[in-house]
């Protein structure tokens, strides 16, 4: 593996890490390693050996535990999801996010959503995607998920008897997959206000 490929790796796995942070999921700090260290780290062992070893598991305050793999494979085929189902199953872990070098066949996405009915979610980025943290751009607000009650909050502030009424926001937005928000959940958007200097603007959506 030539050391190209070895920094993008190092740079994909510190942004699932920071997406994980985001997602409130317990990070060590331990994890974040120096290239230097990570480089050395790579030059020990073959390619498929260390892709395996970057295999994360870790959790949120609650409990909820999230998975996530760099196959070594450049497609994520249905052998591969396959694979990774059954580590997750051993582990009674039902999140996943999949970092795949370069795209996801049309039938592992029909597999992935064949999945996430029964209750397991497997969020896929490609390897350029996972290269930097689209939240960190100056021009990307800040999103947050509202916890149930805030949302409950919020749609009888409005005045709204149903939830949908609010404006919405795609899942598939890049923020929303950042955040791992789910349909139905309400994004709280705080932005600088375009008519007040200094004031900060506040918009909600539903993401659907």
């Amino acid at each position: 593996m030539d050391d190209e490929k070895i920094e993008q790796l190092w740079k994909s796995k510190n942004t699932i890490l920071k997406v994980m942070q985001d997602r409130k999921i317990i990070v060590p700090k331990e994890e974040f390693v120096p290239f230097d260290e990570f480089l050395n780290q790579a030059h020990e062992t073959d390619e498929k050996t260390f892709r395996e070893n970057m295999t994360l598991l870790l959790s949120k305050k609650s409990g909820i535990q999230t998975m996530v793999f760099w196959p070594v494979e450049q497609k994520l085929g249905t052998d591969v999801v396959r694979y990774i189902h059954s580590v997750l199953l051993d582990n009674e872990c039902k999140n996943a996010i999949v970092v795949i070098d370069i795209c996801v066949t049309t039938y592992s996405k029909r597999t992935i959503k064949n999945l996430r009915s029964s209750g397991i979610n497997i969020d896929v980025y490609t390897l350029k995607e996972s290269q930097f943290n689209v939240m960190e751009h100056e021009y990307v607000p800040l999103h947050e998920i509202c916890t149930a009650s805030k949302k409950r909050e919020v749609i009888k502030f409005y005045g709204l008897t149903d939830p949908k009424k609010l404006p919405h926001i795609k899942s598939t937005e890049v923020t929303i997959r950042h955040l791992g928000a789910k349909k139905g959940q309400l994004i709280k958007i705080t932005r600088n206000s375009e008519t007040q200097t200094g004031k900060m603007a506040i918009c909600y959506r539903i993401v659907s």
